[in-house]
């Protein structure tokens, strides 16, 4: 051929004699939004890999995504309205399931599974108001209120709260995230002064926002750590602890406003330390 040879490159990696790029980017893609890819290593389609166990999903997801122009908010769209995607959790018959398929590698149900490092980062300066709303630009400081894609990444000088969360280090290729779980990640959500920041905006927007009626602003700091609103028991719980936590305080020397503010830090702490705030169900 006459033509540039990257031009050439570029032709035979979507041509349609090589399904292999489709394939590889529908896992991605399944990866992305299941928790877990058709295929289990996203970043090895060898021949020494374990059989995806759908492979007929995988190839009829690839052959329409390329037949449809190659457009990824079509495929996130097939996916996210498909009945496979939006079971829950849980399951009654989960046991008859698990003896059919240990393995799950059959989706009967959604993977629970952790937020990453930047959802965790961005879930918490939502709940709290201050995530700003911006498309594309230069990257920002590691304490700006912007999406985490949007954060410098420096190899010297890292965000605590992504590093603690198993962000990749930018230096590897990183084809699915490590998922740990340490003691630093607790004590961090405790006790890092970016969190407690995030708790104190919290209870001031939910108070201010619910014109200080306490009911309104616990069923508004609910609904904005979890997207709903609490039961009439979490209601009067959350009513509960904040008179224990002010009477507390009180009895320790605290003036009656200050012990109510720090009661109210200490209910939007807890629900962005909850697992219903970390984890996806």
């Amino acid at each position: 051929s006459d033509e540039p040879r990257r031009v050439a490159l570029a032709r035979w990696i979507v041509s349609n004699e090589n399904p292999l790029t489709a394939r590889v980017i529908v896992n991605r893609v399944w990866l992305a939004l299941m928790g877990r890819g058709l295929v289990d290593s996203p970043t090895d389609f060898g021949r020494m890999t374990r059989t995806p166990a759908m492979p007929e999903l995988l190839d009829f997801l690839a052959d329409r995504w390329r037949r449809e122009g190659w457009s990824l908010k079509r495929l996130v769209r097939q996916i996210v309205t498909s009945a496979t995607y939006r079971q829950a959790s849980v399951r009654a018959d989960e046991e008859a399931c698990l003896s059919l398929d240990p393995d799950r590698n059959y989706v009967w149900r959604a993977e629970r599974r952790r937020l990453d490092a930047g959802q965790i980062r961005d879930a918490m300066l939502a709940a709290s108001g201050e995530l700003t709303s911006r498309r594309g630009g230069p990257s920002s400081e590691l304490d700006a209120p912007v999406r985490s894609v949007y954060l410098q990444v420096m190899r010297n000088r890292r965000e605590p709260l992504l590093d603690a969360f198993d962000f990749p280090d930018r230096i590897r290729s990183c084809g699915s995230r490590n998922v740990t779980t340490s003691p630093l990640q607790a004590l961090l959500l405790m006790n890092h002064p970016w969190t407690l920041a995030r708790a104190t905006t919290m209870s001031r927007q939910v108070r201010s926002a619910a014109g200080y009626r306490e009911e309104a602003a616990v069923d508004l700091a609910f609904r904005s750590s979890f997207g709903r609103s609490p039961t009439a028991d979490e209601t009067e719980a959350g009513l509960a602890f904040l008179r224990q936590q002010s009477d507390a305080a009180v009895a320790a020397g605290r003036s009656i406003e200050a012990a109510r503010d720090d009661a109210w830090i200490d209910l939007c702490h807890g629900l962005l330390n909850s697992n219903e705030f970390l984890f996806l169900d």
